[in-house]
């Protein structure tokens, strides 16, 4: 259902099952669980790193 109202096309639950296990699988290699002393020190980097937008 998703799928069909993003791309506006209907898969078979096969294919739709195997696009599933494929997002799922990209998800799980590129997700990090980080502590939430990497969590701070993330947004306080993203802090000083931000560009002004006064210019």
């Amino acid at each position: 259902m998703l799928y069909s109202q993003r791309f506006g096309k209907d898969l078979d639950r096969k294919t739709a099952f195997e696009y599933a296990q494929k997002l799922f699988r990209a998800i799980e290699l590129t997700y990090v669980q980080m502590s939430v002393a990497d969590f701070k020190n993330l947004q306080k980097r993203r802090k000083e790193t931000k560009p002004d937008s006064h210019h």
